[in-house]
């Protein structure tokens, strides 16, 4: 399912409107020239503007293609979705299906994501799509990266941020992994920092149940160096999108 939001500068659209073919068109195409579609962390349901760990980064990608003279529209796609989900045990069935497909005992969800995004770009050929996914969302985006039919591979590109150690890697000049220079423990595999970080969580998350402070365990869990700021990521992904994406979208007929 995907969501659409408002930021300064983007195209809001509505993906029902896109996904059907009923939507206006100006001149014969699209409102928007590049369609960035997030993937949040964790279990890729929290909204997207109460995460700062991924919000900044998506307004920084979609402000600077604005600033290169393109159109993108933003769109966030979350893995578990409300029709997924057991009436009785919502939370905990819709978590242990995304695990599953994180560990890669299935595909369902990257199977149905690409199915939507093909759908769409075999209608817009001359349209972008650019994948944003932070941690889990990332590793959900590179596991499409082989999925796609040869018909749109050359529209889609992604943006990896903090993919975690246990799911191979595809790398190809259409996505972009972003790692803090292999600083980011959870890309690297430290266990031990892992571990470290996830015991001081489970300590902090106690106390804040106890003391009525409320919250969730992710809200809490820290881990130092998987922290991606627009900053400091900005060079390399202005880099990846002038080479693949900004002179063949301008270029578009």
């Amino acid at each position: 399912m995907l969501l659409l939001l408002v930021f300064p500068a983007v195209t809001v659209l509505n993906w029902d409107a896109i996904s059907s073919g009923d939507t206006a068109l100006k001149d014969g195409k699209a409102q928007w020239n590049v369609l960035l579609v997030v993937n949040c962390g964790g279990w890729g349901n929290v909204p997207l503007e109460e995460s700062p760990d991924i919000f900044p980064i998506v307004k920084g990608v979609a402000g600077y293609l604005d600033s290169c003279g393109l159109r993108p529209g933003v769109a966030v796609y979350q893995r578990a979705v409300p029709e997924d989900l057991s009436a009785h045990c919502p939370v905990i069935k819709g978590q242990i299906s995304v695990l599953g497909e994180m560990l890669g005992f299935h595909r369902q969800r990257v199977n149905r994501f690409v199915q939507e995004i093909e759908s769409v770009a075999r209608r817009y050929p001359e349209q972008k799509f650019i994948l944003i996914g932070l941690s889990n969302g990332a590793t959900f985006a590179n596991q499409t990266v082989e999925a796609f039919s040869p018909a749109v591979v050359s529209q889609v590109f992604s943006i990896e941020i903090g993919i975690p150690f246990w799911r191979r890697v595809v790398m190809t000049e259409n996505n972009l992994i972003l790692t803090n220079g292999g600083a980011d423990p959870l890309w690297r595999g430290a266990v031990e920092e892992l571990f470290t970080s996830l015991l001081k969580g489970l300590k902090d998350f106690f106390w804040r149940q106890i003391g009525g402070a409320g919250g969730s365990f992710e809200e809490v869990w820290h881990i130092h160096g998987h922290d991606y700021r627009w900053e400091k990521v900005a060079p390399a992904v202005r880099v990846f999108i002038d080479r693949r994406i900004v002179g063949s979208a301008s270029e578009s007929p």
